[in-house]
């Protein structure tokens, strides 16, 4: 089974890629810019390397905003859910779009 995990480099992502390293193929879905050779996708900017989940049996997404940075006023909440929900919507519409 071939696994893409976004939020890959976080405390759950770094573990659950680790665990399922020993039995299936883990793509670690790299943010970073386009011009990135090794980046797969920018959710803020709401890009995706054409092909780059194309065969994927599954997608754990974790990726987010930090948890553990600074005070949980109103506009950092805001924060922390809006960079959830706009990353998953961008998952979705792509992957939808997947065969």
């Amino acid at each position: 089974m071939k696994i893409a995990i976004t939020g890959s480099t976080g405390l759950v992502g770094t573990a659950l890629g680790k665990h399922w390293s020993a039995a299936h193929v883990v793509l670690p879905a790299v943010r970073g810019p386009a011009s990135a050779p090794a980046s797969v996708w920018d959710p803020a900017a709401g890009w995706i390397r054409p092909g780059a989940f194309e065969g994927v049996d599954a997608v754990v997404h974790l990726a987010g905003a930090s948890i553990a940075t600074g005070r949980w006023t109103a506009e950092r909440k805001a924060e922390l859910v809006a960079s959830r929900v706009e990353a998953t919507r961008l998952l979705v519409a792509h992957l939808s779009a997947l065969e």
